[in-house]
């Protein structure tokens, strides 16, 4: 049995000239409390038991909790931190004969992504912790992961980082999904998972996966990153950048035989990163087109150093897209004016 966490005991001090003193966990998006979605996706899912771990705003978000239809249908306890101890150090708050599996959300993450392919994939690693994972395309502010070929994160690498770099562009999500006995290693004062227990258990040897997800999740964190989890909503992304959702397929890009990207290039990324498509770069030349886009600010979600047209539908099943709506295009091809119609090709399947 897996049990929900939500953490959300953040004050939300960077949030505040958008919402005020509402705590982030109940900050509408759309029309609809952030947690409403998140109690949503674990009804959805299965799950029925939940904590919210809090601290500020524990009142409010006590009272919300006992007038939502949504809540009322789930085993949830909510529980709060005695003093601020971080998004680790408040689980020693759980129950001290609580020993389930736990998928773990953060409460300011708008999302809206299969956590039962999430889990099985945790399943099939055999690990202690899984961490979902993304590329993103500010990874000069963001820490990054690096992971070898088996999926193993082998180094936490936290920001900022040295001038001219070249840490790739793989960041936690901040969703997880923990063993039980992961809980004995978090020490009995204020830590963070990312920081603190991930980094002193890979550092111990322990095995700690990386889940790569194209997925839609957003940190709304800051005001800027809200701004962009309200145009996600009104655009209608939230709900429709699932895998295996039905709604989406990937962009196969061959990158053989070129070394470089044109700016009109880079501007065709990032109308696919925007719209939250997938975008697959493919051949031997993918990994140095992958740094040279996130030095500019854009990313592809997978790369594909080997790859012939003819396995699109087959990729298309691993990674969760839609093999009807896939596309395979060259990178000298892939230019704004033939961007839009490969958005609405791949992405309008729903």
């Amino acid at each position: 049995m897996t049990a929900m966490v939500i953490v959300a005991g953040g004050s939300g001090t960077r949030l505040q000239s958008v919402i005020g003193e509402v705590p982030k966990v109940l900050a509408p998006i759309g029309e609809v409390a952030n947690i409403v979605r998140l109690l949503g996706l674990a009804v959805e899912f299965g799950y029925r038991k939940v904590f919210v771990l809090t601290g500020h705003g524990d009142g409010r978000i006590r009272r919300f909790l006992e007038s939502d239809s949504t809540a009322q249908g789930l085993d949830l306890a909510v529980i709060k931190e005695p003093a601020p101890l971080g998004t680790a150090g408040c689980f020693l708050g759980l129950p001290s004969e609580f020993n389930d599996r736990m998928f773990v959300i953060y409460g300011d993450i708008s999302c809206d992504f299969d956590i039962g392919r999430f889990e099985r994939f945790h399943a099939h690693a055999g690990c202690v912790a899984t961490i979902l994972t993304q590329p993103n395309g500010h990874n000069e502010d963001s820490d990054l992961l690096k992971v070898d070929a088996n999926g193993k994160i082998v180094e936490v690498r936290r920001k900022p980082h040295p001038r001219n770099h070249d840490y790739g562009n793989l960041t936690n999500a901040a969703a997880y999904i923990l063993e039980p006995s992961v809980l004995n290693l978090v020490p009995n004062e204020p830590c963070d998972w990312f920081h603190h227990v991930f980094p002193a258990a890979i550092a111990a040897g322990i095995d700690v996966k990386a889940y790569q997800s194209w997925e839609y999740l957003q940190d709304y964190g800051e005001p800027a990153w809200y701004r962009k989890a309200q145009e996600d909503e009104s655009k209608g992304l939230l709900g429709r950048r699932r895998a295996n959702g039905l709604c989406v397929g990937g962009l196969f890009v061959n990158c053989r035989g070129h070394s470089d990207v044109s700016p009109d290039i880079i501007a065709s990324v990032k109308m696919f990163n925007a719209d939250r498509l997938p975008l697959c770069l493919c051949g031997p030349e993918a990994e140095s087109i992958q740094t040279k886009l996130s030095k500019r600010n854009a990313y592809a979600d997978h790369l594909l150093v080997e790859f012939v047209d003819g396995e699109v539908n087959s990729l298309s099943q691993q990674f969760g897209f839609v093999g009807r709506q896939s596309r395979v295009i060259s990178l000298a091809e892939f230019l704004p004016s033939r961007a839009q119609q490969l958005i609405e090709q791949t992405g309008n399947g729903c």
